[in-house]
């Protein structure tokens, strides 16, 4: 776009080169300021507070002119709630339970867990003799 002109590296003519860059620039920044980045005006508060009551102004007059909602609208519209009010109380009923559920599983896994801890740990003589009672099976089993 603005930089089409600029002839390739090497060129023996430098100062061509640069007098065109700068003059493409030129032109591109001109093109820019003018079409791209317009000036913003800061409008006074005057100015925004009649914005605002204008469009306050607009809104609520395009209220008004909204029509009523028939009869049949309303019921259906009724309905539609109480079902989503139904299931919204089943859901909490639902999630309730899970949650009793879990807390009872929390308990029981918690009395297991005391319970094999109170559980007297086996002594060395005690392995042996049931690491013993496992080998004999085995060798039954294989006999037979």
């Amino acid at each position: 776009m603005p930089f089409d002109k600029i002839p390739a590296s090497g060129c023996s003519d430098h100062f061509a080169t640069t007098r065109i860059r700068h003059w493409e620039m030129r032109r591109y920044r001109a093109w820019l300021v003018f079409w791209v980045m317009t000036p913003f005006k800061n409008p006074s508060f005057q100015d925004r507070a009649g914005q605002a009551a204008a469009e306050k102004i607009k809104a609520l007059a395009q209220l008004r002119r909204r029509p009523e909602p028939d009869e049949e609208s309303v019921v259906r519209t009724k309905a539609a709630a109480e079902r989503r009010e139904a299931l919204r109380a089943g859901n909490a009923a639902r999630k309730r339970k899970e949650a009793e559920e879990a807390a009872e599983e929390a308990t029981a896994a918690k009395t297991e867990a005391v319970r094999k801890a109170a559980e007297p740990v086996p002594t060395e003589a005690e392995r042996k003799a049931q690491r013993d009672l496992r080998y004999a099976a085995r060798q039954t089993r294989k006999k037979n």
